[in-house]
């Protein structure tokens, strides 16, 4: 029986999907497809069912539970923003989330309506045009989108590779989000985004981005480039992953007149094997507030060093990405990257997914750390996953393939220097079944301080854990064919 000033409808039982909603979940799509969810019903009470499928109704706009026990709920049903939260897939696997709990009642439907608006993506103009539609019809929803992801995702083999511009996602919503503060756009290898000059002048409409990323994009030039990011002001956070050039060269009288130098605290540079971009990073950022800087061992035989040089004091993290083919160039110079100038440098990671132990070049890095503040360092090896595939019968790897002997102690030494007296954890984690006992043993010094981890025998934290750059939370190479 309904309670008093109920709606008379016969409850669902427990876990019932909606009518409207009769199949997966993954089948209800992306935030264009909820547009009949987000405004807030005009009903006062919802009946649903109670947890004992008991068919007494309940009204939810007074909840057994206080509303912040609802929001916490909710909240921790979303990725935050230190583990993918630009991710593309992130933002889809949390819509679906978020879209359930907001047909739940009433009392689950602000805050999930938030989440939901908080993140979105897109790959379609059509997607584009109905979200407008939807600010159009809501404009007090502009306020709480803060984070765009405009992706291509129909890339088939074998077909001709094409190049898709961004300007018609951005003139459909030019104005209509105001607080939006991360932009993340991302195409394949066969499937470019460009920009070009309207692009730029959509981007620069967006007045409170203090995120850029940009994954398989091209320009004309690198002074384009430049030109984007002159225009976000209040940008902080850069981010290029595979970024192509028409035209090579760099001529700082391409860039805008009278441009304020950006302010940037974050940089990644991955597959972008070109000391312009460097040289224009140097030209428009002033360097005493880099804060954290990732960059493949190509970026820094094109001219990262330079960068290292350039973010002095400032830089408290530096996350540093090598394989084979880099590894191999930069062996040839006496010392891989040059840390000496970075004195307040906290954190270092280093990715080494080279498929032959060649790895001299970390303690010889460790021996150009010059600051006293360091206190983590990381190196995650993922050689083992290529090395098994030569040979598919090992499934214990024999001791040392990874690591030599001579490395261990070489890292050892290393980091048993005075300068490291705050060094607070070494972290070894290797991508596959490996005896770890004979690598304890190689570290004794780290060991008997208390601060040695080694982690193998499941897939590297290089695949756990996120980048620090935010549209991926897994480091690709498809150029060279290693990780996929």
């Amino acid at each position: 029986m309904a309670m008093a000033g109920s709606v008379g409808v016969k409850p669902r039982p427990h876990h019932s999907t909606p009518r409207r909603f009769l199949g997966r979940m993954s089948d209800i799509g992306t935030i264009e497809d909820a547009s009949d969810v987000l405004p807030v019903p005009s009903s006062g009470t919802i009946i649903v069912a109670s947890p004992l499928e008991n068919p007494t109704a309940v009204d939810t706009s007074s909840p057994i539970f206080p509303i912040e026990v609802f929001e916490h709920i909710i909240d921790n049903c979303c990725v935050d923003e230190a583990h993918g939260w630009y991710n593309r897939f992130s933002i889809r696997d949390d819509q679906e989330t978020l879209l359930a709990c907001a047909l739940t009642c009433k009392a689950w439907l602000p805050r999930s309506r938030f989440h939901i608006l908080r993140r979105v993506a897109f790959s379609d103009t059509s997607q584009v045009f109905m979200f407008a539609h939807l600010l159009d019809a809501h404009p007090d929803m502009a306020n709480l989108v803060q984070c765009l992801n405009v992706y291509e995702e129909r890339a088939y083999p074998g077909r001709a590779g094409h190049t898709w511009h961004v300007f018609a996602f951005l003139m459909m919503l030019t104005r209509r989000m105001p607080v939006l503060r991360s932009l993340v756009f991302e195409g394949t290898d066969i499937h470019n985004i460009s920009f070009d000059h309207r692009s730029i002048i959509c981007i620069s409409a967006f007045p409170a981005i203090t995120s850029l990323s940009l994954s398989n994009a091209e320009f004309a030039s690198v002074a384009h480039l430049g030109r984007l990011i002159l225009s976000i002001p209040a940008l902080r956070s850069l981010a290029c992953s595979e970024v192509r050039f028409r035209k090579q060269g760099f001529d700082v009288c391409d860039l805008p007149p009278q441009a304020n130098r950006l302010r940037l605290t974050s940089i990644t540079l991955q597959d972008c094997p070109n000391e312009d971009v460097v040289n224009l990073l140097l030209t428009t950022s002033t360097g005493e507030h880099f804060e954290s800087l990732d960059v493949d061992l190509f970026a820094a035989y094109y001219g990262g060093s330079r960068l290292l040089r350039h973010s002095g004091q400032g830089l408290r993290t530096l996350r540093m990405y090598a394989d084979a083919e880099s590894i191999k160039d930069m062996t040839q110079q006496l010392s891989p990257c040059d840390l000496s100038h970075n004195i307040n440098l906290k954190e270092l990671i280093i990715d080494d997914t080279a498929s032959v132990p060649a790895s001299v070049w970390i303690p010889n890095l460790l021996r150009t750390v010059a600051t006293s503040a360091m206190q983590e360092v990381t190196v995650n090896f993922v050689k083992a996953r290529w090395m098994a595939s030569y040979s598919p019968e090992w499934k214990i790897l024999p001791p040392y393939i990874l690591l030599s002997e001579d490395d261990c102690a070489a890292i050892d030494g290393a980091l048993s220097r005075s300068k490291f007296a705050r060094l607070r954890k070494f972290r070894l984690t290797l991508d596959w079944h490996v005896d770890v006992e004979p690598y304890m043993a190689c570290f004794p010094r780290l060991l008997r301080r208390g601060i040695l981890s080694i982690d193998a025998g499941r897939d590297s934290s290089m695949f756990g854990q996120p980048m620090r750059y935010p549209y991926y939370s897994v480091r690709k190479n498809d150029r060279r064919g290693h990780l996929k």
